[in-house]
């Protein structure tokens, strides 16, 4: 390349001089047009003897043309060795030239392009955590909600409990209503460890709730239990030894309680319970060998065993202990209320009016060695029909409560107790066969009544306050009522005489002191 050019400078150079030369030759000796013409013709007719260095003059046009793009063509070549030499000058070594990918460039606005669709990134945020409610017109079921922001897309909701999925939801952009699951028939099976996922293109977001048995037993109301046949039936089934155990109480039966002796038993129980309810299974069982307190030997008996006893642990010595404390709450509440009804029955029979009081049958602890499920109530079998006189949140409107005798009668026990420990304690879920009565519960303040603790919510102290309405039993036994006295509307004051004033002269303008 560098030789074509050079060639072509020294080409230009003797090209110039002989132009140059011949223009000064043309100056020095002009000739006339004829003269030249006649020149012209005296070399075209002698051929073969045409000079060299004479051109035609459309050779002479196409040479021209190609000088001047030749020497274009050289300051191009010139132009790009001055910016080559300062290239070479920058660049660095291949060893330190950095690679560059085919389809970087192309990557980058794909994704500048997928910014700008994508709403910008934000932590999902949570509302409300999970709760358990109670179902409107389902005293039976209950609900679990809760409620997340922040969802700028499509999104999924997905329950579970301890790992199996329970429910599927998918929920539009922007969508941040309630998230809830029903549980149908809620019972001992449904307690454990849930969870509520919320998945979207932003990431996920994971709530934890516990449903224990205290949140169970205040939320769901448990259907009533079967009608019992009136006559006891013939237990055929398992024998085992077991333990028995009274609770003993001392002058104050609020603090002072202690379990007696253990008694050793053979009872035969069956191996299908025939009533269950939240948390137990009833079974039928009856005395084969030795004898407690109110309960002989061939007596038919219940016993109630509770379903589940883990409550979030697999811990087999603290599952056992919570079935033991369990065990035990049952029997210091129904005893510890009938030593109540004891007292109750004392201020009753003295009015002659009033006639039979209601009884709260007792219950014993049992320890049973051979049994995966340890700890157990044992009590006597109630015969006959089992109704609720009382009910411990007042959602239930039971006509044998309110026109039966016995019903009215444990309604006037309840405001006896709630008049005696100035609304601190409450004796609730009053049920049972007649005037026996079983499986009941007591509701205590917060920091509880002297030092006791019931198995139910304070909430139904204040329940029983706004709900109760007195009987004539209340009133035999002198109990106020709790409800507050109509007020008397008050009398209209008299309206004052009205005096004629003279009406005030109405005034124009700005007045400036008097002066309109």
């Amino acid at each position: 390349m560098f030789e074509s050019k050079l060639g072509a400078k020294a080409g230009k150079a003797q090209k110039d001089s002989a132009q140059s030369g011949f223009a000064e030759k043309k100056s020095q000796q002009p000739q006339s047009k004829a003269s030249q013409g006649g020149q012209l013709l005296h070399h075209t007719d002698h051929k073969g003897h045409q000079p060299r260095n004479f051109t035609c003059p459309l050779k002479d046009d196409v040479n021209k043309r190609r000088r001047l793009s030749g020497s274009k063509f050289e300051k191009i070549i010139s132009v790009l060795e001055v910016k080559l030499t300062k290239v070479d000058a920058c660049v660095p070594s291949k060893r330190q030239e950095p690679k560059v990918e085919v389809g970087a460039t192309h990557k980058k606005a794909y994704s500048e392009v997928v910014e700008q669709k994508i709403p910008p990134k934000e932590d999902l945020k949570v509302l409300q955590p999970i709760q358990a409610v109670s179902v409107s017109g389902d005293p039976q079921s209950l609900c679990l909600w809760c409620q997340f922001a922040v969802v700028f897309c499509e999104s999924t909701v997905t329950w579970s409990k301890e790992g199996a999925v329970l429910a599927e939801i998918k929920r539009s952009s922007g969508d941040e209503s309630r998230v809830s699951l029903t549980i149908s028939k809620a019972s001992h099976k449904d307690l454990g460890k849930y969870q509520c996922q919320l998945s979207s293109l932003h990431g996920s977001i994971t709530l934890d709730y516990l449903l224990t048995y205290q949140v169970l037993s205040e939320i769901v109301i448990p259907p009533s239990p079967k009608t019992i046949s009136s006559a006891p039936v013939e237990v055929g089934g398992e024998e085992e030894d077991v333990h028995c155990s009274r609770l003993m109480f001392k002058d104050d039966f609020l603090t002072d309680q202690y379990f007696g002796e253990n008694c050793p038993l053979s009872i035969i129980t069956e191996k299908v319970h025939f009533g269950e309810g939240m948390h137990r299974r009833a079974y039928r069982t009856k005395l084969q060998a030795g004898q407690i307190p109110l309960l002989l030997s061939g007596h038919p008996c219940v016993l109630k065993v509770h379903n589940s006893i883990s409550y979030g642990t697999k811990n087999i010595d603290e599952r056992v202990q919570k079935n033991f404390s369990l065990a035990v709450e049952e029997c210091q509440v129904q005893n510890t209320a009938r030593e109540y009804i004891k007292a109750y029955t004392d201020a009753a029979q003295s009015v002659e009016a009033f006639g039979e009081v209601p009884e709260i049958i007792p219950i014993y602890l049992v320890h049973r060695p051979s049994n995966d499920i340890p700890y157990a109530t044992l009590e006597e079998e109630l015969i006959g029909n089992f109704v609720k006189y009382s009910v411990k949140d007042g959602k239930e409107i039971n006509l044998m409560r309110r026109d039966s005798e016995a019903g009215q009668k444990c309604c006037a026990f309840q405001h006896w107790v709630y008049h005696k420990t100035e609304g601190n304690l409450l004796v609730t879920d009053m049920q049972g066969v007649g005037m026996r009565l079983t499986d009941v519960g007591i509701a205590t303040c917060k920091k509880g009544y002297k030092g006791f603790k019931g198995n139910c919510a304070t909430s139904f102290i204040d329940q029983f306050k706004a709900l109760h309405q007195c009987n004539t039993y209340c009133e035999i036994l002198g109990l106020t009522s709790l409800q507050p006295k109509a007020k008397k509307p008050a009398s209209a004051p008299k309206p004052n005489p009205q005096h004629s004033v003279a009406p005030k002269k109405k005034t124009f303008g700005p007045t400036v002191k008097g002066k309109t």
